[in-house]
């Protein structure tokens, strides 16, 4: 089984040179002046717009944060595992016994 060539494509037909454009006049621009000063903002507004930023970077803190409430935990926990509910094992209370392992207090030497 073979291909068929490919016909090729006739080459590009020769272009005429672009016209000189005319030239722009050069425009002078005038100088602006400065921008306006802002007034300083009164002492009372000023604290209450820190105070506000505060708040709301804890706000975004609190939002992007992974603690939870005690009271909410297992829905999170339901949710992150993909999980439609509880389930009893999730209360389940267990106390493991007490051990030690004996250990050297002091060498003397």
């Amino acid at each position: 089984m073979s291909l068929p060539a490919l016909p090729i494509l006739p080459p590009l037909p020769p272009l005429p040179d672009l016209p000189d454009l005319p030239s722009l006049p050069r425009i002078k621009l005038p100088d602006l002046p400065p921008p306006p000063k802002l007034p300083k903002i009164s002492g009372s507004i000023q604290l209450f717009l820190k105070v506000m930023k505060l708040i709301s970077k804890m706000y975004c803190y609190y939002q992007k944060t992974s603690l939870v409430p005690e009271w909410q935990a297992g829905d999170v926990i339901a949710q992150r595992t993909q999980r439609q509910a509880t389930s009893l094992f999730d209360f389940i209370k267990i106390q493991l016994p007490g051990f030690t392992l004996p250990s050297i207090k002091e060498i003397k030497v």
